[in-house]
């Protein structure tokens, strides 16, 4: 009977044993499964490795995003194998995408990612899939052919940026757009600096090469997407954006609204000065509007704005709506000036409140869509906080001058009623204006009025036009 329990007793602990090791196993095999092993970067796969704090750049625990290439072991002439890794941010985080850019922004990318399905595998799109499972990471490998097998596989045998990006996603057909603040990595994309060949290196010398590793042969961190490389479309829309509606618009707008007055007995070609510089600058800014225009949908290649059957609408959409909306309404004013009746026409009231009308609304809307862009698209602007800071400052001594415009406007009118009045009262009692001194007094404060208006204009065109230069300034850096 004790030989029996002995027997027990030791099958028992055998079989704790073996409990023990099948588990250590499992738990080796996922975190295997689920963790990017950068033991290995520089020796045998080249490594790209982004998202990181800059404060702490060289701490690869910290890190977002992970890529590696290294040859295809069943077919090395041919294919690669790429692993794409990123820790989730957020619960809804179901992807991380790599793209094959000729610069370091997106669109007009080839583009492949890893995304979790409904039921909990990661399906990897232009690529094959191994099993995945839920966790606090996003992670697919897959192999990808070197030359080009349809038209959304790039050729590997070319150099490329790689775009490195992750977010929530509907399906795996459906992806979410990522987020666009460049001061948080955990969800900003990044890019890297130069491009990446992709070749397929039979020795480890060649991945010691890329610009990914150090010659120790360890990864190199980096931090959130920088530029560096020229301007792009999307730098070069948002800069004719800013000239043509921060620089240009405003000015026309309000010399139209306050300066009819101010130099009453000069014309040039016939025209008062201040129907000069409304039409000539708002022309000039409707060019500026179309070559920027041109300029995006180049880059995009499609509508960026709402549309049908979309879930989720965010800043990006109203941006592109917004603007499109403004831009719209100001190319049609110089049309509708075309057409305009006669100045003494008993319908002009109609036509001046309906022009009025659509340029008012253009300028709230291209006011949206630069606001928008702004505090969405950070990444582009060489201080994002101060040209956020600065917009709103604009905002502010925009109010400030209107408001101020419309006083001087109303006590300029009410000194114009008194001065009439006073010429009525001296033609009846048969003196001339000349005779009276209450009426010189008046009319020398009114001239007062005018001079302050005008100064008020000058400043109020050079802080417009300041402010627009700025912003292109900290675009054209950034």
């Amino acid at each position: 009977m004790n030989c029996f329990n002995q027997k027990l007793n030791s099958s028992c602990r055998q079989f704790k044993y073996n409990i023990i090791i099948i588990l250590l196993l499992t738990l080796l095999q996922h975190l295997s499964a689920t963790h990017f092993d950068t033991s290995q970067c520089g020796a045998s796969k080249r490594c790209v490795i982004g998202g990181c704090p800059q404060q702490n750049n060289q701490q690869l625990n910290n890190c977002h995003y992970f890529f590696s290439v290294k040859p295809d072991m069943e077919n090395a002439d041919e294919s690669v194998e790429i692993e794409l890794f990123t820790k989730k941010s957020s619960p809804e985080t179901k992807y991380i995408a790599v793209g094959f850019s000729e610069d370091v922004s997106m669109g007009d990318d080839y583009v492949t990612y890893c995304v979790v399905n409904p039921a909990g595998q990661v399906e990897v799109h232009l690529g094959n899939n191994p099993a995945g499972q839920k966790s606090n990471q996003a992670a697919g490998e897959f192999r990808q052919h070197y030359i080009a097998s349809n038209k959304y596989s790039p050729n590997l045998k070319h150099p490329y940026h790689l775009l490195l990006a992750k977010g929530p996603a509907e399906n795996p057909q459906k992806l979410i757009i990522h987020g666009y603040d460049p001061t948080n990595p955990t969800e900003f994309p990044f890019a890297s600096a130069e491009p990446v060949l992709l070749l397929n290196p039979q020795d480890a010398a060649k991945f010691r090469d890329s610009g990914s590793t150090n010659t120790s042969g360890s990864p190199q961190a980096t931090g959130a997407a920088k530029g560096g490389n020229g301007l792009t479309f999307v730098d070069l829309h948002g800069i004719l954006m800013l000239i043509s509606w921060l620089g240009m618009t405003t000015v026309a707008i309000y010399s139209a609204r306050y300066m009819r007055d101010s130099w009453p007995h000069t014309t040039v070609m016939g025209l008062k000065i201040w129907f000069h510089i409304h039409r000539t600058l708002n022309f000039l800014a409707v060019i500026l509007m179309v070559a920027s225009i041109v300029f995006i949908v180049w880059n995009k290649g499609s509508w960026t704005g709402p549309w049908f059957g979309m879930a989720k609408i965010g800043a990006p959409e109203w941006h592109s709506l917004a603007g499109a909306f403004a831009v719209l309404l100001a190319f049609s004013q110089p049309f509708g000036a075309l057409i305009r009746c006669g100045i003494d026409d008993p319908k002009r009231p109609i036509f001046n409140w309906i022009h009025r009308s659509i340029g008012l609304i253009a300028f709230v809307l291209a006011q949206v869509a630069i606001y928008l862009a702004i505090s969405t698209f950070k990444s582009h602007f060489a201080l994002a906080d101060f040209a956020f800071c600065f917009l709103i400052i604009f905002y502010v001594a925009l109010v400030i001058f209107i408001v101020v415009s419309e006083v001087l406007r109303f006590i300029e009118l009410r000194e114009r009623e008194k001065i009439s009045a006073i010429e009525m009262q001296t033609r009846t009692r048969g003196s001339t204006p000349s005779d009276a001194y209450y009426y010189h007094t008046r009319k020398n404060f009114s001239s007062k009025l005018v001079s302050a208006r005008r100064t008020l204009f000058f400043v109020a065109a050079c802080t417009f036009a300041g402010s627009a230069f700025i912003l292109v300034l900290l675009v054209l850096v950034h």
